[in-house]
């Protein structure tokens, strides 16, 4: 029983590790988004190595290619969605 709670324990630790790697760039490029002082909330859909814009401002947001297959990112399933909020205007 404890070597399956020090696995479970390890398994959670890389499903968040895999969580922050993809999370990173997208926050980089969620600063560059937007115009003015005021929050913005950006949704994305993540499959086949792109975070792809979803809702109604998506035209105007390009896709972030995410890092390849070799990464960390393959653990995250097809259709998984990321919401990102900015602010702009803040150094």
């Amino acid at each position: 029983m404890p070597l399956f709670k020090t696995a479970l324990a390890l398994a959670a630790v890389l499903w968040m590790a895999s969580v922050a790697f993809v999370i990173e760039p997208l926050l980089v490029h969620s600063a560059l988004l937007g115009r003015g002082d005021a929050w913005r909330t950006h949704r994305f859909v993540l499959s086949s190595g792109w975070a792809k814009p979803m809702g109604a401002e998506a035209a105007h947001i390009p896709p972030i290619e995410l890092p390849g297959a070799q990464s960390r990112v393959a653990w995250i399933k097809p259709g998984t969605e990321a919401e990102l909020a900015t602010q702009q205007g803040v150094r």
